[in-house]
């Protein structure tokens, strides 16, 4: 009576409706990685497909009992073509459009015996079959109600799934059953539950690549990266040519600090999707931080010569650029990304930078004032730009710029000793010393600086400037 309940509660299959749906759909959302260089949005990996373990035909008869359980009829699935305006088939589907699920599945509904016996005798076979003393029909049952809960999980259908996976464990314990059982009920919206099942399983048995990603993934919603990187390693151990489940296993590894184990997961990724631009700026990512500056370079490289239209990853050549002061090359990254996007300021600043360190003053000095315009509080921009006019000569246009800069941040050591600069250049002794005290009370290592500078010369003849020097001291 409680499996007929149950089974009364399954909802027919409308072949209409036929969705494909995947475990990672059902999950609560990754909270997304920690990146040293902003590469805009998370990368999207694609989730596993909820496919379901195959199944051994030697240790699981799946074809269909000689009778159908009581109430089983009125929830069977049914098969029919999928007309041309409907979703597209599921996962498994033949190329004349009919579900195939696991092995030895066979389009079309399973047929029910015709043996002419009374219904009284019929009720009875059907209590044998689901029940511990019918050993004769076990096989068959089971075979029967997995392959009916697995057309249901290719449907969209897992709780109706759920339900045949339960009645089909009930009659043979086999892990294969409970992977599926485990999968379904995450599939369904019961997380915790299916994550208990598969956690048995993978205890007691085998459990396939799909089921540790699974674990690996729900692990990882919980924040418990390090249980994640166990099951997302067994997955990719499972099924090594998964792009998916490498590069989950990367993003773990990535979140939990293991830069390098991070760059060899993406690296592999990379080999699978040559083609996906995101996955070489990740590679890059964690070859940065894990010193590996040459293998950073390739990566952020090989993204941009595979799209040339992906900004973050010339954003970064010419972060990497900069960092080599190789400063044609990266104006050239930065100017790419300004020429598409002229909202980014972060690569205007970047093209400033590059052309301070060419010389190009003017230039340098136009590209922060239009990102001042944007955003006239970047102390970053307000800072540079007093470097870069005193640099180019300017000395009254370095002070204005330094003073805006210290309107923002009273603190700015370096900006003081800029001013102390620029009033030596306009030979104004008593505001450069001014300036100069300024600086060395925040930051008293600027002293050897100031001691070295020959626009400071006259500053270091006068008296006050000998009792600064021995306050300090």
């Amino acid at each position: 009576r409680k499996a007929k309940a149950d089974l009364d509660k399954t909802v027919v299959w409308n072949p209409g409706q036929a969705v494909q749906r995947t475990v990672e759909q059902t999950l609560p959302p990754m909270p997304p990685p920690a990146r040293p260089i902003d590469l805009g949005a998370t990368m999207e990996v694609a989730p596993t497909a909820f496919t379901l373990p195959e199944v051994d035909d030697t240790v699981l008869d799946t074809s269909p009992p000689s009778v159908i359980p009581e109430g089983m009829e009125a929830s069977a699935v049914e098969y029919r073509e999928p007309a041309a305006a409907e979703e597209p088939a599921p996962v498994g589907a033949t190329d004349d459009g009919k579900a195939v699920v696991g092995a030895g599945l066979q389009a079309g509904p399973p047929s029910k015996a015709k043996s002419g016996l009374p219904v009284w005798v019929g009720l009875l076979i059907a209590v044998a079959v689901l029940g511990a003393g019918g050993f004769f029909a076990r096989a068959p049952a089971s075979g029967w109600l997995m392959k009916s809960g697995d057309a249901l999980v290719v449907s969209g259908q897992a709780a109706g799934a759920v339900t045949r996976y339960r009645l089909a464990a009930r009659v043979k314990r086999l892990p294969l059953l409970h992977e599926k059982l485990g999968l379904a009920l995450v599939a369904s919206g019961s997380a915790a539950e299916g994550r208990a099942v598969l956690e048995k399983t993978a205890v007691e048995g085998d459990v396939s690549g799909a089921g540790l990603f699974t674990l690996g993934t729900l692990a990882r919603a919980d924040g418990k990266l390090d249980q994640a990187a166990q099951w997302l390693a067994q997955a990719a151990e499972k099924s090594p040519d998964q792009a998916d489940v490498v590069a989950a296993l990367g993003e773990v590894e990535f979140e939990r600090g293991h830069p390098a184990e991070a760059a060899a997961a993406f690296g592999r990724v990379a080999s699978f999707k040559p083609d996906f631009p995101k996955i070489y700026a990740r590679l890059g990512q964690a070859a940065l931080l894990s010193h590996q500056a040459d293998v950073a370079l390739d990566a952020f490289q090989r993204a941009v010569a595979v799209d040339p239209e992906f900004l973050d990853g010339h954003r970064a050549l010419a972060e990497l650029y900069l960092q080599g002061s190789r400063w044609v090359e990266a104006a050239a990254a930065a100017q790419v990304v300004v020429e598409k996007d002229p909202a980014q300021l972060a690569a205007r600043f970047l093209l400033a930078r590059a052309q301070a360190g060419m010389k190009a003053w003017k230039d340098a000095a136009a590209s922060l004032k239009q990102i001042l315009q944007a955003d006239p509080r970047s102390i970053e921009a307000w800072s540079l730009l007093a470097q870069v006019q005193y640099q180019g000569g300017s000395a009254r246009d370095a002070i204005a710029a330094a003073k805006q800069a210290l309107a923002i941040n009273v603190d700015l050591s370096d900006m003081y000793f800029i001013q102390a600069l620029a009033y030596g250049r306009l030979r104004q002794p008593a505001a450069a010393l001014a300036a100069l005290r300024d600086a060395l009370v925040r930051e008293p290592g600027l002293l050897a600086k100031a001691q070295s500078d020959p626009v400071l010369a006259s500053v270091r003849r006068t008296p006050q400037y000998k009792r600064l020097v021995k306050d300090l001291k």
